[in-house]
C-alpha cells in the first residue's frame, strides 16, 4: 500500500473506536490517554508504528552500507522503480539513517535525506548512457559515488562539494542562491532571496546547520526577526517579508527540524527553539529586534519577549498573531502526538491533512494554490527527523499553555488574529484572555482582528494588512 491507502486504512480503522483525530473534542486527561492507546493498538495492528532502531553496523572506511549498493544495482539495472523504493525507505528510515551516521562519523546532514530520491533520479539520468549489459555493478558504483556527492554522505576529504560548502560555513557562512545549493529545495518553489546557511552552535542546542535569509534597505530602522509557523520554512513569509524590508532589516531562519535547516532526531520543543533562536542572533551579530511571528511562530515571539522582559535590552516590542501554546490546552492533541512520534508516516500526513484544512477561508483565491505547494514541500523534506520535529512541538504546544505568565510581559505587544481562525477556540482565547493579560503587563499593547480574510494564516492571506499593521507598530527601534 502507498501512503494514500495506509492512511486511508488507518483512518477507517480509527473511526471504529470513535476516535476524533483532529483533536477538537473536549478530552479529559483520562479519556485522552484512552484515545491515545486506541490509536496505538491500531497502528501495531496495521504495521504503522516505527520500534527502536537496531545497532547500526558499520561498514569498512570508504564502504557504502550494503543496502544503498543493492538499491543502487536495481536502478542501474531493470528493477529501477523497487530500486528507488528502496533506497527511499532505507534512507529515511531510523535505522538507515543510524547506520550512516555510525558509518561516516556523524557527519550525515539530515536535511539531505528526504531529498534522495530526487538527487539520484538525476544522477541516474546521467548514467543512463552507461548502462549496458554486464556494466551493472560498475554503475551502481558510480551512481552511489554521486550520491555521496550531490544527497547524503559527506564521503571523501577531497572532491566532495559537500565538504567545500562545509569549510565554507565553518568560516563566516555561505550566501548561495536557488539552484546553486546542494541543500536547498529542488522541487519547492524557493525564496527569490539570496539564502545563507551558518553554523548555529550551543551548549542546549548542539550544532545546527542554519538556512536563513537577511535583507535590508539602505537605511533601516530597525531588525525584524520573522519567526515560521508548525513544520513550516521561511518561504511562509516571502511575500510579508518584501513588503517590510522596505523599511526594515528582515531575517527569517528556518528553525531546526523545519525547512531546510538541519533535522536531527532528538526531542523538540518550544524552549529548545526559543534556545536555538537566542543563539542564532548571537551568530549572525544582531543585539537587538522585533520577534514576529504566527501560530508557532508567534508562540516563540511572545516566549523571547518573555525572556528579555526585565532587560527588554533584545527584544524592545514583539508581534504575534494566532500563537499556538498561549491558549487553552488540547490533551486530546497532546496524547495524539505522543503516539504519533513512534508511528509510520501515514499517522503524519493523516494529522498533516487534518492541520491544513484550518489554515485557509474558502474564500481566498489562492487557497488550492498554497495547499499544493505545502504538500510538495513537505513530501521533499519529509524524514524521520522532521517526523519526531512535527509530534514533538505539536504535544508541547498542546499539553499546557502560557496564558499565566502573559501578564509578565512588560514590553508592548501587538497581539492580531483573524475572527475566522477557530480551530481550538483561537481567536476567541485570544480576544478574551491573551490580550487582557498582555494589557495589564503593558498598557500600550494592541490587538487587532480585522482583516479581509482573517484564518489563521493571516501572513499569507492577508499580508498587506499585516505588514501595515507591523510597520505602525514597530516604527522605529
Amino acid at each position: 500500500m502507498d501512503f494514500a491507502e495506509e492512511t486511508s486504512t488507518f483512518q477507517e480503522h480509527l473511526a471504529t473506536h470513535d476516535i476524533d483525530w483532529t483533536g477538537t473534542r473536549e478530552l479529559s486527561p483520562a479519556a485522552a490517554r484512552r484515545q491515545a492507546a486506541k490509536v496505538a493498538e491500531t497502528a501495531r495492528e496495521l504495521g504503522l508504528d516505527c520500534p527502536p532502531p537496531e545497532p547500526a553496523k558499520k561498514p569498512g572506511r570508504g564502504k557504502l552500507p550494503r543496502p544503498w549498493i543493492d538499491a543502487a544495482l536495481r536502478v542501474a539495472g531493470d528493477d529501477r522503480a523497487r530500486g528507488f523504493a528502496d533506497l527511499d525507505r532505507y534512507a529515511t528510515s531510523t535505522l538507515g539513517y543510524a547506520a550512516m551516521l555510525d558509518a561516516y562519523g556523524g557527519c550525515v546532514l539530515p536535511s539531505d535525506v528526504p531529498m534522495l530520491e530526487t538527487r539520484l533520479r538525476k544522477a541516474v539520468r546521467k548514467r543512463d548512457e552507461a548502462i549496458t549489459e554486464g556494466r551493472a555493478e560498475k554503475t551502481a558504483c558510480e551512481v552511489a559515488a554521486r550520491i555521496e556527492q550531490l544527497a547524503v554522505l559527506p564521503l571523501l576529504e577531497t572532491g566532495s562539494r559537500r565538504r567545500q560548502v562545509q569549510r565554507r560555513l565553518d568560516a563566516r557562512g555561505s550566501e548561495l542562491r536557488a539552484g546553486h545549493d546542494p541543500f536547498g529545495p529542488v522541487h519547492v518553489r524557493p525564496t527569490p532571496f539570496p539564502f545563507r546557511w551558518v553554523l548555529v552552535k550551543g551548549k542546549s542546542i548542539g550544532e545546527i546547520r542554519t538556512r536563513y535569509i537577511d535583507v535590508a534597505p539602505s537605511k533601516p530602522k530597525g531588525t525584524l526577526l520573522l519567526i515560521h509557523g508548525h513544520g513550516s520554512l521561511l518561504e511562509e513569509y516571502d511575500e510579508l517579508t518584501a513588503l517590510l524590508a522596505e523599511h526594515y532589516r528582515v531575517v527569517v531562519p528556518d528553525l531546526p527540524g523545519c525547512g531546510y535547516s538541519d533535522k536531527h532526531e532528538r526531542r523538540y520543543t518550544v524552549k529548545y527553539y526559543a534556545d536555538f533562536l537566542m543563539a542564532f542572533l548571537r551568530r549572525v551579530g544582531i543585539q537587538r529586534c522585533v520577534p514576529c511571528g504566527g501560530s508557532l511562530g508567534g508562540n516563540l515571539a511572545l516566549t523571547l519577549a518573555h525572556r528579555d522582559r526585565e532587560r527588554q535590552a533584545l527584544f524592545p516590542k514583539a508581534v504575534s498573531w494566532a500563537p499556538a501554546g498561549w491558549i487553552n490546552p488540547n490533551f486530546g492533541l497532546a496524547e495524539l502526538a505522543r503516539i504519533g512520534r513512534d508511528a509510520a508516516p501515514p499517522v503524519f500526513f493523516m494529522s498533516y491533512n487534518k492541520q491544513k484544512e484550518k489554515w485557509y477561508t474558502p474564500k481566498w483565491r489562492n487557497r488550492k494554490a498554497a495547499l499544493q505547494a505545502s504538500d510538495l514541500f513537505r513530501k521533499e523534506v519529509y524524514c524521520r527527523g522532521y517526523h519526531v520535529a512535527y509530534f514533538d512541538i505539536a504535544r508541547d504546544q498542546t499539553r499546557g499553555t502560557k496564558l499565566g505568565i502573559a501578564h509578565e510581559i512588560t514590553q508592548p505587544v501587538l497581539l492580531m488574529c483573524g475572527p475566522h481562525d477557530n480551530a481550538l477556540g483561537m481567536y476567541t482565547t485570544v480576544r478574551n484572555e491573551l490580550f487582557p493579560a498582555l494589557k495589564s503587563g503593558n498598557s500600550t499593547s494592541h490587538f487587532q482582528d480585522e482583516f479581509r480574510f482573517g484564518c489563521h494564516s493571516l501572513a499569507n492571506e492577508d499580508t498587506d494588512q499585516v505588514a501595515s499593521y507591523i510597520m505602525s507598530f514597530v516604527g522605529k527601534v
